[in-house]
């Protein structure tokens, strides 16, 4: 069962559950054709996990992310994958309208 509680802990994921969460969230990404953020949507979300509780200067604390928050490596960054989203809801993913057939 799912405990509320162990989402907002005050510690990081284990190295595990980091490691499945990146890889659901890159395995997605690669699905849906690696779509990029430009640069001022990764600085906005930087900056909205910057003022994050969850955030410990290095790595969201949230059991369904995990992930290091930073500018550096673009393709191992959650923020620069525009189809990412915060577990919390405090950034959207940028997804590009669909296409009707």
């Amino acid at each position: 069962m799912w405990d509320k509680q162990s989402a907002h802990s005050s510690v990081a994921p284990s190295l595990v559950r980091r490691i499945g969460n990146f890889t659901k969230a890159a395995i997605a990404h690669a699905v849906r054709g690696l779509p990029t953020a430009d640069e001022a949507t990764i600085d906005a979300r930087l900056e909205i996990c910057q003022t994050c509780p969850l955030f410990d200067g290095l790595v969201c604390r949230h059991a369904k992310c995990g992930c290091r928050i930073n500018r550096e490596k673009a393709f191992l960054n959650k923020l620069a994958w525009a189809d990412q989203s915060c577990p919390l809801g405090k950034w959207p993913a940028i997804l590009p309208p669909e296409s009707k057939s």
